[in-house]
């Protein structure tokens, strides 16, 4: 899936094609503010994107280091439990 800007640019590409081949000045000039409205919509998504990604990747980041200490309790768990059960009754 691409990221939200290089969808808005697409968008603001389709605006600049409209215009271009539109037939009367208002029309292309509305093709024109919204293809201007597209391409400021895909810089501010680029700047969102990279001010939100790092503090998701590290809250990912700790969710996972989570995981992995309750897997190593747990086998520890299980390893005092094996333990237990070969010392037999």
């Amino acid at each position: 899936m691409s990221s939200r800007s290089a969808r808005y640019l697409a968008n603001a590409d389709k605006c600049q094609q409209c215009a271009e081949v539109a037939y009367t000045p208002g029309t292309k000039r509305l093709y024109g503010v919204l293809t201007s409205q597209w391409r400021q919509l895909a810089e501010e998504a680029e700047w969102t994107d990279r001010i939100v990604s790092q503090p998701l990747l590290e809250i990912r980041h700790a969710d996972f280091l989570q995981q992995i200490d309750k897997a190593e309790y747990a086998i520890q768990e299980f390893g005092k439990v094996l333990a237990a059960n070969n010392r037999g009754p």
